[in-house]
């Protein structure tokens, strides 16, 4: 059996999910088993909506949020579809659609996250 899961619930995602698919704007921008993904995000966006999930065992007093706004619906953006909102965008990225990189751990990214860039804030 299988089952689909469509949720910004990343909390059941977590706990329901063997792997996960991130979307945005209706393309995928990454693919990996949850488990790997939540370590290791490998895309701006999903490191942008793990950071987002609030910590129960600390108070803050605003939530991380990623910067920008979601362009409207039939609203044409050119090359990566997430660059607007994304600190680590070139020229590149405006330009050309993200390549697919990995095997497993699949990114759709000119620009993938790697260990230093995921200390980074976006």
């Amino acid at each position: 059996m299988a089952l689909i899961l469509i949720s910004h619930d990343l909390g059941a995602i977590a706990n329901m999910a063997r792997d996960t698919l991130v979307m945005y704007r209706g393309t995928v921008v990454e693919a990996a088993t949850t488990q790997e993904l939540f370590a290791a995000p490998g895309h701006p966006y999903t490191q942008g909506l793990l950071g987002s999930i609030p910590d129960p065992d600390h108070k803050v007093d605003e939530l991380a949020t990623i910067p920008g706004r979601v362009p409207m619906m039939g609203e044409h953006v050119s090359g990566c579809q997430f660059h607007p909102r994304c600190s680590y965008a070139t020229d590149e990225c405006r330009n050309k659609a993200a390549p697919k990189l990995g095997t497993d751990h699949l990114v759709y990214c000119h620009h993938p996250l790697t260990d230093s860039t995921q200390q980074g804030a976006l």
